[in-house]
């Protein structure tokens, strides 16, 4: 199941799926996989920092590269599980060519730059 996540910027609050509600999602749906897009909570980063990181859940980085912090990004990949994260790019609201240079540019290393950006999702759908 994929979930926009934290705000969203076609619509005004209040928004229907913040870290804290995700979170009593994730720990009341333990029979699926759950993708929270926007790196788990668009402009709500601090708060999937206190309640998403670690959870059973996959983010995903769509949209989020244009507007975190590096560090912050680096933090919630790094503290969540470098397994857990899955590329995205929201297309066509932002360049795919341009997130994927990003994403790159962050130098994470080639292993966690292909689990990331393939293993990760093959793991996923079983493939």
């Amino acid at each position: 199941m994929v979930l926009h996540s934290g705000e969203d910027l076609s619509f005004i609050p209040p928004y229907k799926c913040k870290p804290k509600d995700l979170a009593k999602l994730v720990k009341n749906f333990k029979s699926g996989k759950i993708i929270a897009a926007h790196m788990g909570g668009f402009r709500c980063w601090n708060d999937v920092e206190r309640f998403l990181v670690g959870e059973d859940l996959y983010f995903d980085t769509s949209y989020a590269l244009n507007y975190m912090k590096e560090d912050q990004f680096r933090r919630i990949m790094k503290n969540h599980g470098y397994n857990k994260i899955l590329f995205g790019t929201d297309s066509p609201w932002v360049d795919q060519q341009n997130d994927l240079k990003k994403f790159l540019d962050l130098n994470l290393g080639k292993d966690i730059e292909e689990k990331i950006l393939y293993t990760n999702g093959c793991n996923l759908l079983s493939i």
